[in-house]
């Protein structure tokens, strides 16, 4: 099942399901590439013209204003593919979290797995002494509906 901004569902024979929670992004790295050349391009070009004739200054802040938009869009797509993979077989809840160049991953049992909704919106995932907070890159609605599926999972 699709859920809003880009939540995955899949289940499959061996009672396993399966669940990403990702941002919705419009530009895939290729185009933020693409649009970010178009734009250098265009700044320094305008620059170079400006400074072929008498203003040489306008030269700099152009070489300034194409490194600031490198660095934004390397931010942009560093956390275009930020994602959280909720993952439910037989024994245990797997979540596994991509943020930016780190992946981290938590196993709870599914014996005392007990799903909440946090006040901030965030799904609460506990079992035992152990808490995740699942659905930080997804509206409220998709947590709702992602909640709601994993209880029914856990019922079935």
């Amino acid at each position: 099942m699709v859920m809003g901004n880009a939540t995955e569902f899949a289940a499959d024979q061996e009672s396993r399901s399966e669940w990403v929670l990702k941002r919705n992004c419009a530009l895939t790295p290729k185009q933020l590439m693409k649009i970010f050349a178009s734009l250098a391009l265009a700044s320094l070009g305008m620059a170079g013209f400006w400074a072929s004739q008498g203003a040489w200054l306008v030269l700099p802040f152009a070489v300034i204003e194409v490194l600031a938009l490198g660095v934004a869009f390397a931010v942009y797509a560093r956390h275009a593919a930020d994602c959280e993979r909720v993952r439910l077989d037989q024994n245990a809840l797997v979540i596994e979290r991509l943020v930016g160049a780190r992946q981290t991953s938590v196993q709870l049992s599914r014996a005392w797995l007990r799903v909440r909704q946090e006040a901030d919106g965030l799904v609460e995932i506990s079992s035992g002494q152990s808490v995740e907070s699942v659905g930080r890159f997804v509206d409220t609605k998709c947590r709702q509906q992602f909640a709601l599926g994993l209880r029914q999972a856990l019922r079935a």
